[in-house]
């Protein structure tokens, strides 16, 4: 394993702050990762949440990189609103940032219409406070092959060539090469069992693992299955009792922190056997002399778990490190440290190296590799204790799952009531969620983490939660008299339901059509009871295609136009639901969008895009009418859900 040369000396502190606004992980990995490539230009940097750093104090922070990711209708993510709500404030000067240099990197999907907005937003807010350009912003595309990654190595390593042109190293001193190993800034160690101030407990823990920030506790009351035992997908219904009655509106997410199952656990533990002796054992994380000689206090990186408290190897790999992940490029170069065989230790280089992209995309997400079976095929590495709790290793995110349930209920106002005004707190919420549960080609099993922990979860389990409301554009249209058009295939309709319920006891009388797709009527038709109840009583106008059932042919092999169509959403759009499409349009109406991400929005979009096209007798060029789709993102008339 090759080492850095501590003889070497230090450079006076070189502080750079790397700030993130992420909602599923993408943008913390990448602002981690490039604070590994600036320590081994022997910068200290400081990576935070948004949030986490006090907004007041960003002219103190000379030099600011910021890696943010676009939330819902083009906002920034969570743990970065307070930060951004700061940065809003009229009565900063123009002048306020004129000593500080940022620069900036967009996590986007180009499937949305608000293609990287929040970094966008975030970097012309900048510079209207006078802070100046390091060098280039720049935006990744999660619909790249590469996705964001390939794009963001190369604009990485041009910032770090810049940053060291501007602060160049003293005499001496020089860049880390890139196949030493950066000195860990935490040890993890036995618990002191002769502590009277903090004695351990042998195999009990003092952290509490399910604790966050504005969480609740839920019980599952109910865990079941809505799809045939023979079909192809496993989806449940869960309906959760909270603690304290609870405001939530439509739109707003339920945040589940999942566990690894005992059995990921066990087999991490037979794959480093030399750590298993640590399995049930007290630990303590304490700070490594690396730590304290270079990083003054207020800059020192936050561990995985507060000092101070006692755990356990298992708890670590149970609650906090992401096994399962599909691991990303720095994985491998963290590995090639640790790997005792040179055949193994190059091809983990090669995966590392951004010139094999492809390489590494055919081994990791074409067939969803995981973080186990890399450590398996690579089994001359050897991690140790103190490798697990620095950030090259994947740590567990909360997983966001659509409310799909109302606080008014799944039933309709009784006969003369008055509409709504406020909406009630309610001590229940449903969700809707797909069991994610699969083959690959080679025949390896796959498993979605979070849903198969709750799947694994009977009635009365406790669950601790966390409600989010959209960042900043209500998924309830401002205007509630506006009509609303949702297309929404598959667990799509989830969110899309609680808007329903919502808008028939708040505004009953405001046109609400539904356009709902899947594989098969008898299997898969989420909701359709009450869907098919309300549309027979005219509450809502609702379309539905099924993809996989029999095409419905008449005596002589034509088609049955009386029965229901197969095909996609995006046949009913231009074809059955045109004219709802095309009033919704014209009329001020509002679209969502919700279900699955990849090819389906794109598909819905020209679909809409046709629309416009035909309407009003033709004669409006795609062009045209593309333009005319992305103005209603633009105008808060096309609010977008999909994952």
């Amino acid at each position: 394993m090759s080492t850095s040369t501590p003889s070497q000396p230090q450079p006076q502190p070189r502080p750079i702050t790397i700030l993130y606004g992420s909602e599923t992980g993408t943008s913390e990995d990448l602002a981690n990762e490039l604070g590994r490539m600036l320590e081994r230009c022997r910068f200290q940097p400081t990576v935070l949440p948004m949030n986490a750093l006090d907004a007041s104090t960003l002219p103190e922070h000379k030099t600011v990189v910021f890696v943010v990711s676009t939330a819902g209708q083009g906002d920034l993510p969570a743990n970065a609103l307070v930060f951004w709500k700061y940065l809003l404030r009229k009565n900063l000067l123009k002048d306020w940032l004129s000593g500080t240099k940022v620069t900036s990197f967009g996590c986007g999907d180009s499937s949305y219409v608000n293609y990287n907005w929040a970094a966008k937003k975030v970097r012309a807010r900048l510079r209207q406070l006078g802070a100046q350009e390091l060098m280039v912003h720049a935006e990744g595309d999660d619909q790249d092959d590469g996705g964001v990654d390939s794009l963001f190595i190369e604009w990485a390593k041009v910032l770090c060539d810049k940053l060291l042109q501007l602060f160049p190293l003293p005499p001496g001193v020089e860049v880390m090469p890139e196949d030493a190993t950066i000195p860990p800034k935490w040890t993890l160690q036995p618990a002191s069992t002769d502590s009277t101030l903090h004695p351990a407990p042998a195999g009990v823990s003092t952290f509490d693992f399910s604790l966050r920030p504005n969480s609740i506790t839920a019980t599952i009351t109910k865990n079941e299955r809505v799809t045939p035992e023979t079909h192809f997908q496993d989806v449940r219904l869960f309906e959760l009792s909270l603690s304290k009655p609870t405001v939530y509106t439509p739109g707003d997410t339920v945040s589940v922190l999942p566990r690894n199952p005992t059995t990921a656990v066990d087999a991490f533990l037979t794959l480093q056997p030399h750590l298993a002796p640590y399995a049930d054992s007290p630990l303590e994380l304490k700070p490594t002399p690396y730590l304290i000689a270079n990083y003054p206090p207020e800059l020192r990186p936050l561990p995985l778990v507060e000092p101070g408290k006692f755990f356990t190897l298992r708890d670590l790999l149970t609650n906090i490190l992401d096994i399962t992940a599909i691991p990303r490029r720095s994985f491998f170069q963290f590995l090639a440290d640790y790997a005792e065989d040179p055949m193994h230790k190059d091809r983990l280089l090669q995966f590392s190296n951004p010139q094999y992209t492809e390489d590494l995309w055919n081994y990791t997400l074409r067939p969803r590799r995981t973080l186990l079976e890399t450590l398996e095929d690579f089994n001359a590495v050897k991690l140790p204790l103190d490798a697990l709790v620095n950030p090259y290793f994947p740590v567990i995110k909360p997983r966001l799952f659509s409310v799909s349930s109302s606080p008014f209920g799944n039933e309709l106002p009784p006969p003369g009531a008055k509409p709504a005004t406020e909406t009630p707190a309610s001590d229940k919420l449903e969700l809707l969620v797909a069991i994610v549960k699969y083959k690959t080609k080679l025949s390896r099993p796959r498993i979605g983490l979070c849903s198969n922990y709750l799947a694994s979860l009977p009635p009365n389990t406790p669950l601790n939660i966390v409600i989010s409301h959209p960042a900043t554009q209500s998924f309830i249209p401002k205007d509630p008299t506006l009509p609303i058009l949702a297309i929404a295939p598959g667990t799509g309709v989830a969110p899309i339901r609680a808007l329903i319920w919502h808008r028939l006891h708040t505004n009953p009388s405001t046109k609400t059509t539904l356009i709902f797709g899947n594989r098969n009527r008898s299997s898969d038709f989420f909701f359709h009871s009450e869907l098919e109840m309300l549309a027979s009583k005219s509450l809502i106008k609702l379309y539905t295609i099924f993809s996989r059932d029999p095409k419905p042919l008449l005596p002589d092999g034509t088609a049955d136009t009386t029965k229901p169509e197969v095909g996609y959403v995006q046949k009913l759009i231009s074809g059955k639901a045109w004219r709802d499409v095309y009033d919704n349009l014209v009329n001020g109406g509002v679209f969502y969008l919700c279900g699955s991400s990849g090819a389906m929005p794109k598909g819905v979009r020209e679909a809409v895009g046709k629309v416009v096209m035909g309407g009003g007798g033709g004669g409006i060029s795609y062009e045209q009418a593309e333009k005319v789709v992305n103005g209603l993102g633009k105008g808060g008339r096309w609010v977008q859900e999909t994952w």
